[in-house]
């Protein structure tokens, strides 16, 4: 018995809940004034089995909320006496794949979901994609361009931004499996007579996962080709620098391989025909103010690499300076560039349970695309505020007409459309258009103005006062654009 794992009785036994790690959050988002039946939250294993037993003895159904597979489903199944109904994902009363999320759980619990805005049937697809200037495009422009030569070439591929080359336009890996596969692989591969294999593995998993295959291919002196691509940066996981940045033909060395077949090639563009002939050759709570209520749950939405995570990392920094509760979720990272990208940000002078934001119950959609912001709508509430870019990202062929974007748009109670591109070109800020639309969300934030300025301070003071001054004004000019 662990300390960790907790029983919680209520007086109403027609149902008890046992919900592990997120799900509890999600249960105590669904009943904010305490849960009405017994809970059993379980934290650390091996499986609380006394436990188990005293709530599927006294209740007469048990709900089991967990994230991911029905792994303690399937285990309470095995241990209950009685004749309790289990109810779960395996039973149909939560979905049985995809996320997990507070309005799932309601919906399991017989709890009325909140109503927003109607799903927008004016929203496309938005699928991620290499960024635009990555030395990847270049590197699988080229290698698509070698191998129309070699119509049984094989491709190995691995695990990083990178794997998008398998997608539009590029389709250039046949198989991505694990870390550093690409080039175990590529050996197996060979060794059962395939010719050409190639292997592409990035710098980052490169240095993690792939110098061990390397060395086992040059001491077998496999016939295969091994790409490393690297474009100074860990692209996936956090913009870091990769741990072989600058010692990737030194690393090589030192494993064996000889400068006969080791060949580097710089990522400008058009680089085919170098790359032709060497291939050929061989990514907090604080204490609460005691003060003012406040709840601002925020979608913060766009397309990958407009500048998003910047946005909430600032508003982020003022709200915990200001000792106010924070969670956050998201989805990020260079390897969703050209991508549809949101983060749900959620502020509140009380502890927060969940997450995510419920249906119907965001205050704010901020968002740097327009169409973006009609992806989230069932999510705003009917009082809440969308403060939206006007430019539309067309990267994909069937973006719907602006004029449907904007006049969907314009069907919200409380919404504000700016250009923010041309209001940062004619102000010589060209890389602040973001902070140009949070300066126009100031007001629904319910964050002081003066609080998001010291919070641009201490976010980009690293980089220097002049992108400081750059946000500080894009702050102000946002400001007064929504007046």
């Amino acid at each position: 018995d662990s300390e960790y794992n907790k029983y919680i009785d209520a007086a109403d036994h027609s149902m008890g809940v046992i919900a592990t790690g997120i799900a509890y959050n999600y249960l105590m988002e669904c009943y904010p004034d305490g849960c009405p039946y017994p809970v059993l939250k379980i934290s650390q294993y091996p499986m609380p089995k006394e436990l188990i037993r005293r709530m599927t003895a006294d209740c007469d159904a048990v709900l089991i909320a967990e994230e991911g597979q029905p792994f303690v489903e399937d285990l309470v199944r095995g241990v209950m006496p009685g004749n309790a109904v289990i109810k779960g994902r395996l039973t149909g009363e939560l979905p049985r794949t995809g996320e997990l999320s507070p309005d799932a759980l309601k919906r399991a619990l017989g709890i009325e979901v909140s109503e927003g805005y109607p799903s927008c049937e004016n929203v496309a697809p938005r699928p991620p994609a290499l960024c635009q200037g990555c030395g990847h495009r270049d590197v699988y422009t080229a290698l698509n361009e070698v191998l129309k030569d070699y119509p049984n070439a094989r491709v190995f591929g691995d695990i990083g931004c990178y794997t998008l080359g398998f997608m539009p336009p590029f389709k250039a890996i046949h198989s991505c499996v694990d870390m550093g596969a690409s080039i175990t692989m590529a050996k197996g591969a060979s060794d059962a007579g395939q010719w050409p294999a190639v292997a592409i593995i990035g710098d980052s998993t490169f240095t993690h996962s792939g110098m061990t295959g390397l060395l086992d291919a040059i001491n077998e002196n496999a016939n295969i080709t091994v790409i490393i691509s690297d474009n100074l940066t860990t692209g996936m996981t956090g913009g870091q620098d990769s741990a072989g940045t600058g010692k990737f033909e030194a690393i090589c060395r030192g494993l064996g391989m000889t400068d006969e077949h080791l060949k580097v090639v710089v990522p400008l563009p058009n680089p085919a025909p170098r790359v032709h002939a060497n291939i050929t050759t061989s990514s907090q709570t604080k204490e609460s103010t005691g003060g003012k209520a406040m709840k601002t749950d925020i979608i913060l939405c766009g397309v990958g690499g407009q500048g998003i995570l910047s946005i909430a990392t600032v508003i982020g920094e003022a709200a915990m300076h200001e000792n106010l509760y924070i969670k956050q979720a998201e989805v990020h990272g260079m390897s969703q560039r050209g991508g549809d990208v949101q983060s749900n940000l959620r502020i509140s002078s009380d502890p927060i349970n969940s997450d995510l934001i419920a249906l119907g119950s965001a205050d704010v959609i901020i968002s740097m695309e327009p169409m973006e912001a009609l992806r989230y709508l069932p999510f705003l509430s009917k009082e809440g505020w969308i403060i939206t870019s006007s430019k539309p990202f067309v990267n994909i062929p069937n973006y719907p007409e602006v004029e449907t974007v904007m006049a969907d748009l314009n069907k919200v109670k409380n919404v504000i459309i700016l250009d923010i591109e041309q209001l940062a070109k004619d102000n010589e800020i060209p890389r602040s258009a973001n902070v140009i639309l949070l300066g126009a969300a100031q007001k629904a934030l319910n964050i002081e103005y003066e609080k998001l300025e010291n919070a641009i301070r201490r976010v980009f003071g690293r980089k220097g006062d002049a992108v400081v001054d750059a946000n500080l004004k894009a702050l102000a000019i946002g400001k007064e654009a929504q007046r």
